[in-house]
């Protein structure tokens, strides 16, 4: 009943687009491949396979992406198909709609959370990775 669950295999692939700590983009920022946020988005990211809020990274909009790590701060709300982290030294401040979500120790996170169902083709791709 209360066995361990079985972790689910996360991938990010490779890193096309970072954003470094000395750097900022006002307005939105589209990204098919994933993105490192370790500065300022002012604007917010939507269609990202992959998005990476560095623990001196800030984002102020909404986040459309299948994952999600934050150990930076975002403000804004997110929608995820796959996973989001909020880590230990993240801040999220915004609502959320995920199918699997893991808030760790410490991270501070203010807004409602609505838990989805995963898209059919993520499902299919984790089956091909267990096999």
């Amino acid at each position: 009943m209360f066995g361990k669950r079985k972790e689910e295999t996360k991938t990010i692939g490779k890193i096309e687009t970072v954003i470094g700590p000395d750097s900022s983009v006002k307005g939105s920022v589209f990204s098919k491949g994933s993105i490192r946020i370790d500065g300022l988005v002012d604007g917010g990211v939507s269609q990202a396979d992959a998005v990476i809020v560095g623990e001196t990274g800030t984002v102020n909009g909404d986040i459309n992406a299948q994952m999600l790590i934050v150990g930076g701060k975002v403000a804004g709300n997110v929608q995820v198909t796959a996973s989001l982290d909020l880590l230990e030294s993240g801040e999220l401040k915004g609502d959320i709609k995920t199918p699997q979500l893991s808030i760790h120790d410490g991270a501070f996170f203010e807004g409602n959370c609505t838990m989805i169902k995963k898209e059919p083709a993520f499902q299919e791709l984790q089956k091909e990775m267990e096999v």
